[in-house]
């Protein structure tokens, strides 16, 4: 659903009868848009766009985004709160107190608080200011009546969750510091929660902390955590408008937040002067409307009871077999009064909440389901649906938009009464005298006059209805009476079938009108009994708007149950749900309303016995055509002259003094995410096609947050196509995936779904201005073939909603996403025991790896035990970057370049493990420390063939082990059997084996297979260059098994290596090692 709209006409701008505005007199025009999802350029003061990610906190991209520190999610609440908050112009304390807590209760005297204040700990920790300022409280209360007396508590800054479980997740926690409970009210245990607070107390330790000084980030921040416990409190508890304390050190201020902004004090030193937070918390406990416990209740709603909930386990069990019994469904019990059609009271019993608008200054939407009780406080069981929103007053209002359909239809039945009434006469004269042809070209003729006089009809009935200048109320009351007595008549198929609504504002406006009128007479004035049905904060905040930002309770009662789009049984319901909208959007069209939101919470699914199996709802955005032409006085007011006048016009700008700014059809209204590219590029008149781009849009929507679909990007695909930081961007988002070359999205197993998205996206890739073709205008029509068609195919029927689960952060690339929850993975001691290749692979062809057994001396072609393998197609080659196997002749073969700096051969004893969890066995380890500990120097064998020359490394600062094949790659055939090599750090070094001065004496690994022969001059030139380091110097091991050591070990220890750098060795140090 859609949220927020609700003001106070000026006295010169008062409120039809039909609860339309009459602006004759100018006035600043610039429209509210709904706070969490409406948008609007170019307007000043706290006309603003909140949040600047549209509906972050409804859809979030991902789970980063709802976080409480997420920079988006933090601007969109300061953006919602800009120049919203405005300190009372009046310094004077009583007077701030006696208009914003009214209380007819005499103040008694503060009692005496001793040092209880003074004792607050003012400039050094925030957190040791909440026990202290907890006592001064309760002292300060402590002769309050037990029923009047709050119990105050310090929450110390913990977590305090939403106040409604479905939307945690998308709405972040608050942090209260001090608060205080409602006294004489039922508790559901915990104590501590939204629905049980009365006000909350924001401390912060210094004078400078306070927000309402000078506007920067930091004092942004502290106004939000002000309006969070606001809007919670609100929410929870359907108050009308809330209170919160800020204390900043030594001074404190008071804030009064209803559904258009907040009021605060002035400052005032509650440490020096306890009698001002003393009348304070006397006044809100004690208000002016009878029945509520404290200020800003709502009369007409109470909290369910005890007796309510149970009442309400009997009757969903019998009448609901969806509803599940849980805390949850606890919490939205709640006892709702309003009067009905006839104006007879009516209370219904609230028990499901369907619905919920987290915005603050806003529509603040909740819908529930609802059992009706009659006289006697009893129920059949009969369930309806109760929507609750702040209209904003410079908007038509949605009742008047329901009450024109049913009129409409009122005149549809009385022209098809009046045809059938003239078929019947004619039938009569043709039967009495035979001429037929003679009579069938009278009624032709008066048939034509008919259809010309209905057109006429229901421009009047338009205007009785209150959509137009003239008609009185009491005509328009007579009419809706007749509309009613039709019974099922009266609703337009695909659309919520309307009962009945109250503008509850209306209420306080009586009140307002009478104070107006004394204070024009110079009268005394009445008694203040407003209750807050109307809101006060948009003309304190912003006077020039003469209050047409104030907002006004309304209420109303719809027959019609649906169902969330999102909790679809297969896909092909959700498709037929969304056909028989589109149909119920073109009668509605017709009849003279364009819906203008057609988003997720207006468009649901009706399973309970409805003609229809979708339907649209909610109108209160909704623009009449019918009006907009007759304002204008054009001579015909019917549907081609609305389409003509889109085509001529509807791209001009808006004009600077509309007649009509009640019904502006260039008003860019909807739900950010749904709008069409065409309205989010720039104000142009909003035309039946750009809904049904939404149509689509809301179904793609709903395909890739709640089904299997291909998406490549699967759950982060949602983000990346709706998530946007501004207008222009989430139109460019749309346009490339409207024009993309290839389908963007499909539904595997699914191929009527994947189908209708792409017939649909074909309709829609013309709908906005383009250099490629002219706009094309698509019709109901069209859309309605398209869905029939895709209708008409076998369609799976186990393919139910999937419940969205958001990605944890869509900046992670997918192998990041897959890591997490998993256990993080272990390092090897050893990098040769990797069972995966370090090095490149390539698949040597057969008939090259006979040639070269024939260059070998292998005429015959037969394989040695070395070359041996299991398949002739597993030929893989595990070499070295320089001596890479290929196919590629010995004189074609490119030099191999010098290995990095700092990597030498290790040779060890062990055979080389096949698997990668193999590790030093612990008793050699010990035994290689042992031997380390007897000796502190390493003695040189003369015999070349049982010593390993060893290269100092000079220029490295670790030593690198990688693994290198034992197969005939490093020392050729001089490889010793049963021998591993590891490349660790040393000097620069020639990876051609030339650094090997024992090669010729060692024997292929029998162990590793061979993928070749290596040819003879491959063979000569590895002698060649083995000969060349025999003279250098070098070390022999002791032990093959002391270079396997743990790697704690090794890095404290000179690597040993194959080969030393020339020069000088030097010298031994003497003595042990200690």
């Amino acid at each position: 659903m859609p949220r927020g709209n609700v003001n106070m006409p000026p006295s010169s701008s008062r409120l039809s009868p039909a609860h339309h505005l009459d602006l004759r007199q100018r006035a600043d025009r610039d429209i509210d848009i709904d706070i969490s999802e409406h948008l609007q350029d170019d307007v000043p003061m706290s006309d603003k766009v909140t949040p600047p990610q549209p509906r972050h906190t409804r859809y979030p991209g991902d789970a980063a985004d709802a976080k409480q520190g997420n920079k988006d999610n933090l601007a969109g609440w300061q953006i919602e709160i800009q120049d919203r908050i405005k300190e009372y112009p009046v310094k004077d304390l009583g007077e701030y107190l006696a208009k914003m807590v009214p209380s007819d209760e005499p103040v008694p005297t503060c009692p005496e608080m001793g040092n209880m204040l003074q004792a607050i700990p003012v400039g050094n920790f925030e957190i040791a200011m909440y026990n202290p300022l907890v006592a001064a409280l309760t002292q300060m209360v402590k002769e309050f009546p037990r029923a009047k007396r709050p119990k105050f508590s310090n929450y110390d800054h913990k977590i305090m969750k939403f106040p409604f479980e479905c939307y945690q997740d998308e709405e972040h926690p608050t942090k209260p510091d001090v608060i205080a409970t409602v006294p004489a009210r039922s508790v559901i245990t915990p104590e501590e929660r939204w629905r049980n607070m009365a006000v909350v107390f924001e401390l912060k330790n210094i004078e400078k902390k306070d927000p309402m000084y000078r506007s920067t980030p930091t004092h942004w921040e502290t106004l939000v955590q002000l309006a969070k416990s606001a809007r919670n409190i609100m929410l929870s508890q359907g108050r009308l408008y809330a209170f919160v304390v800020g204390i900043y050190g030594d001074v404190a201020r008071i804030f009064r937040f209803d559904r258009a902004g907040a009021i605060c004090s002035a400052p005032f030193a509650y440490r020096d002067h306890p009698e001002i937070l003393h009348e304070f918390l006397w006044r809100l406990f004690h208000p002016r409307t009878q029945g509520c416990a404290i200020v800003g209740e709502d009369p007409t709603m109470k909290l369910g009871t005890s007796a309510d909930r149970k009442r309400v386990v009997n009757l969903a069990r019998k009448h609901d077999p969806d509803w599940k019994h849980s805390a949850e469904t606890r919490k939205a019990v709640r006892r709702i009064t309003m009067l009905n059609e006839k104006g007879e009271r009516t209370t219904y019993l609230a028990y499901k909440l369907l619905f919920v608008n987290p915005g603050l200054f806003s529509r603040a939407t909740l819908i529930w389901e609802a059992f009706i009780i009659d006289k006697n406080n009893r129920s059949k069981g009969e369930r309806c649906v109760l929507k609750e929103t702040w209209r904003q007053l410079c908007r038509l209002d949605e009742i008047g938009f329901y009450e024109m359909l049913q009129l409409a239809n009122l005149e549809k039945f009385k022209e098809e009464q009046e045809k059938e009434g003239r078929a019947r006469k004619d039938d009569e004269a043709q039967d009495a005298d035979g001429k037929k042809g003679k009579k069938g070209r009278r009624a032709g003729k008066r048939g034509k006059c008919v259809v010309n006089a209905a057109s006429n009809t229901r421009g009047a009935a338009a205007s009785k209805s209150g959509d137009a200048t003239g008609g009185s109320d009491e005509a328009r009351q007579k009419l809706l009476a007749e509309a009613r007595a039709l019974g099922d008549a009266q609703h337009t198929f695909g659309v919520v079938r309307f009962m009945f609504g109250e503008d509850f504002g209306q209420r306080d406006e009586e009140q307002w009108e009478l104070t107006e009128k004394a204070r024009v007479a110079g009268a005394p004035l009445p008694e203040d009994t407003k209750t807050g049905y109307r809101t006060i904060s948009g003309v304190h905040n912003c006077p020039a708007k003469v209050r047409l930002n104030e907002r006004s309770q309304t209420r109303m009662v719809l027959k019609t149950i649906g169902t969330p789009l999102t909790d679809f049984e297969c896909t092909r319901e959700v498709v037929t749900a969304l056909r028989d909208a589109v149909e119920g959007h073109r009668q509605a069209y017709e009849d003279g309303v364009i819906h203008r939101d057609i988003s997720e919470g207006n468009v649901m699914i009706a399973r309970l016995g409805e003609a229809f199996a979708g339907f649209i709802q909610d109108l209160d955005f909704s623009f009449s055509w019918r009006r907009f032409l007759e304002k204008r006085n054009y001579a015909s007011v019917d549907l081609a002259t609305w389409e003509k006048y889109c085509v001529e016009h509807g791209h001009e700008p808006p004009q600077a003094n509309d007649v009509d700014p009640a019904n502006n059809s260039k008003e860019r209204t909807g739900t950010v995410l749904f709008m069409a590219v065409q309205v989010l590029l720039g104000k142009i008149t909003h035309e039946a096609r750009h809904d049904l781009e939404s149509f689509y849009w809301l179904l793609v929507f709903i395909v890739l947050r709640h089904t299997k679909h291909g998406h490549a990007k699967k759950n982060a695909a949602f983000a990346s196509l709706f998530c946007s930081h501004d207008l222009e961007q989430c139109a460019s988002h749309k346009m490339t995936w409207l024009l993309s070359l290839r389908a963007p999205l499909d539904v595997p197993d699914n191929e009527p779904l994947s189908t209708l998205l792409e017939d649909l996206r074909a309709l829609f890739d013309s709908n906005f201005p383009d250099k490629r073709a002219p706009i094309r205008r698509v019709t109901h029509q069209e859309v309605l073939d398209v869905f029939n068609n895709a209708l008409a195919k076998d369609w799976p029927l186990d393919d139910a909603s999937v419940p969205w689960v958001s990605p944890l952060n869509r900046q992670y690339p997918g192998s990041m996403v897959e890591s997490i929850g998993k256990p993080v993975t272990k390092g090897t001691l050893d990098h040769t025991v990797a069972t995966e290749l370090r090095f490149p692979v390539h698949t040597v062809p057969q008939e090259q790896i006979a040639a070269d057994r024939e260059l070998d001396g292998e005429g015959d072609g037969a394989m040695t035990d070395d070359d041996s393998c299991d398949s002739a197609d597993d030929v893989h080659a595990e070499a070295s970057d320089e001596n890479m196997v290929t196919y590629l002749d010995d004189s074609e073969r490119p030099n191999a370049p010098d290995a990095p700096p700092g990597l030498a051969l290790l040779i060890t004893d062990e055979p080389q493990p096949e698997a990668s969890t193999s590790k030093i066995p612990e008793q050699k380890r010990n035994e290689s420390r042992t031997r380390k500990a007897r000796t502190n120097s390493r003695t040189e064998q003369p015999p070349p063939k049982a010593k390993r020359q060893a290269t100092k490394t000079a220029g490295s600062s670790r030593n690198v082990a990688e693994t290198w094949p034992a197969a005939s790659n490093v020392d050729g055939v001089g490889a010793r059997p049963g021998q591993r090599y590891n490349l660790r750090s040393s000097s620069r070094r020639d990876l051609t084996g030339s650094n090997t001065s024992d090669a010729a004496d060692r024997a292929p690994v029998p162990e590793r297979r061979s993928t070749r022969s290596r040819t003879q001059a491959s063979q000569q030139r590895d002698a060649g260059s083995r000969n060349s380091s025999i003279g250098k110097r070098s070390r022999e091991r002791e032990d093959l098994g002391d270079i396997e050591e743990d790697l704690d070990a090794q890095s404290s220890k000179r690597p040993r290596t194959l080969s030393q750098p020339r020069g000088r060795k030097p010298p031994k140090k003497s003595g042990k090692k200690p």
